[in-house]
C-alpha cells in the first residue's frame, strides 16, 4: 500500500540560506510521526511546504497519490490536510463557535451569488456547518464556551480550540506545530492524552513538531530529527534519544540525554 504522504528529496531556500535540503518522508495512513530538532532546523518550513505556503525549489510532494506542488493552501486543505501553528492563530474577537465554523469553509461548494442572495443552498450549508461545529466543541469539552470570544479563553483552552478548528475541515491528516508550546508539565500530559484521543477518535494520520521530548517520546512511535534543514536520524524514540548526532544537535555534546 502506498503512503498517504510521500515526500522525496524536497529542498527549499530563502535567498542563499538553505532551509530544507533533500528532505524525504513517507507517512502511512493512521501513523503518528514526530519531527524534532533545534530552533532553525527547518521543521516549520517543512509544514509550510506541505501546506502550500511555500513551493519547494525541488523534489516531489504527493498526498493520497496526487501531487501537491503548485496548489494554494485552500486547495491543499480541501484535499484533506489541516494544521495548527506554533503561535496560536485564532480569530480572537470572534466567538469560539465562529472559530470552529470557519474551519469548515474550505469545504463550502456554494458560490458567491448564493451567499449574497441567501439562496437555500447557502442556509442548508451554513446550518450543517454550525451543527458540526457544536458537535466538535462538545467532543473537545468546549461547548460551554461556544459564545465566548476566543481571546478570552485560557491559553490551554485556546490550544485545544485550535486543534478542534483544524478538525472542522474533516481532514485525513493533521500537522501539529508545537501543540504543547508554553505549557506546564500538567498541561503537557493533558496534551499527550488529547493528541492520542484525537488521532484515534477521528482516524487521523498525524505529524507533529514538538520540543517537549516527553510528549514526543510518549506519542510518536517514529521520530525524525532535523538539523540545518536535513534529517540526521530516524527511528523509534529509544533510538532517537540516544543517537549521537541528535544529542550533539541539541546540546553540542555527545553525552546521552
Amino acid at each position: 500500500m502506498s503512503a498517504l504522504l510521500q515526500i522525496e528529496d524536497m529542498s527549499h531556500a530563502f535567498g542563499g540560506v538553505v532551509a530544507v535540503k533533500d528532505f524525504t518522508l513517507s507517512v502511512e495512513e493512521h501513523e503518528i510521526v514526530g519531527l524534532i530538532g533545534p530552533n532553525g532546523a527547518g521543521k516549520t518550513t517543512v509544514f509550510n511546504l506541505i501546506t502550500g505556503v511555500y513551493r519547494p525549489r525541488q523534489g516531489t510532494l504527493r498526498f493520497n497519490g496526487s501531487s501537491l506542488l503548485g496548489l494554494p493552501p485552500h486547495l491543499i486543505a480541501r484535499k484533506g490536510i489541516a494544521r495548527t501553528f506554533q503561535t496560536i492563530r485564532l480569530y480572537g474577537d470572534l466567538s469560539v463557535l465562529d472559530n470552529v465554523s470557519l474551519g469548515s469553509h474550505s469545504l463550502v461548494t456554494y458560490g458567491l451569488m448564493a451567499a449574497i442572495l441567501r439562496l437555500p443552498v447557502f442556509h442548508r450549508t451554513e446550518e450543517a456547518i454550525r451543527k458540526r461545529a457544536l458537535a466538535l466543541l462538545e467532543m473537545f469539552g468546549l461547548l460551554e464556551y461556544a459564545g465566548v470570544p476566543a481571546n478570552a479563553l485560557p491559553y490551554g483552552l485556546q490550544r485545544r480550540l485550535e486543534m478542534c478548528r483544524a478538525l472542522a475541515s474533516r481532514p485525513r491528516m493533521v500537522l501539529l506545530d508545537e501543540p504543547a508550546a508554553g505549557m506546564n508539565p500538567r498541561e503537557v500530559q493533558e496534551m499527550v492524552e488529547l493528541i492520542r484521543w484525537m488521532h484515534n477518535e477521528f482516524s487521523l494520520t498525524t505529524v507533529l513538531i514538538e520540543h517537549h521530548m516527553q510528549l514526543v517520546m510518549e506519542v510518536c512511535p517514529r521520530i525524525l530529527a532535523m538539523d540545518f534543514g536535513q534529517v540526521i536520524a530516524e527511528g523509534p524514540p529509544e533510538y532517537i534519544q540516544s543517537h549521537p548526532r541528535v544529542v550533539q544537535a541539541y546540546l553540542g555534546t555527545e553525552e546521552a540525554v
